[in-house]
């Protein structure tokens, strides 16, 4: 099985030198389109780049690399502030309800400072926060915690596809107030082999990820066979998502 493994490990890690940035760059293309006005987008797209107008800063409530690039991609400028919550403390059996919870959790964890922080600006100050579960043959998954736990969910998307549940939340520090939202997609895989999952714990990336899910790394990106949904949902955060949020924060 190495001999057969190894060379499709190696093809993928040369031939897929930057999948992510591919992946988030299909998206990035539809995302010009609308800030370009080619496909009807809103006033507050046609502005996103520049921050929408009335706003005086976002804050990003998370550490996620993947969260921050789409921001950026979005065009906005952002100061970033990570809430540091334990997560494992707010259960919930519906997938929606869950990510919505700790998308609130951990906005209400970092507001107090936040208020005092930027209480002096003239504007909005928006925080972004959310979460991202998987759900798998009826199972809600989050980060793996062992090596044992990443291969297993591993295995089984070669079964049966995965879902990733994610929100987002958008609140207004001064006011308290937010504005919420869910998205879904569906990702469908061939059987990952099991060279391929040893690298994977390997290089340790998959232990940021709900459900040790990770579609843009070069070493599962050769055994996926469709994404129902958007890419960006898919890796933590809806872009489209965060435009309508903020635009009904700005309303």
């Amino acid at each position: 099985m190495w001999r057969s493994v190894l060379p499709r490990v190696a093809r993928a890690r040369a031939g897929a030198a930057s999948r992510r940035g591919r992946l988030l760059g299909a998206a990035t293309i539809a995302w010009a389109a609308i800030s370009a006005g080619t496909t009807g987008g809103d006033t507050l797209a046609d502005k996103a780049a520049r921050n929408p107008p009335g706003v005086a800063k976002i804050i990003l409530g998370s550490k996620s690399q993947t969260r921050q690039d789409i921001l950026r991609e979005l065009g906005f400028s952002f100061d970033i502030k990570p809430a540091n919550i334990d997560e494992k403390a707010i259960r919930c059996p519906d997938p929606n309800q869950l990510v919505i919870k700790l998308g609130i959790a951990k906005a209400q964890a970092i507001l107090p400072e936040l208020k005092k922080q930027y209480a002096g600006l003239k504007g909005k100050v928006l925080l972004i926060t959310g979460d991202q579960v998987v759900v798998h043959e009826g199972r809600i998954l989050e980060k793996p915690e062992s090596a044992e736990e990443a291969r297993m969910f591993i295995r089984g998307y070669g079964r049966s596809p995965a879902e990733t549940v994610g929100s987002v939340v958008v609140t207004d520090v001064m006011s308290g107030k937010q504005w919420r939202r869910v998205d879904r997609a569906k990702i469908f895989y061939e059987a990952i082999p099991e060279a391929v999952i040893d690298d994977l714990i390997k290089e340790g990336e998959i232990f940021w990820s709900a459900g040790a899910l990770r579609v843009e790394d070069p070493l599962v990106s050769p055994y996926l066979i469709r994404i129902e949904g958007t890419i960006d949902s898919v890796m933590g955060m809806k872009k489209q998502d965060v435009l309508d949020l903020i635009k009904q924060a700005c309303g």
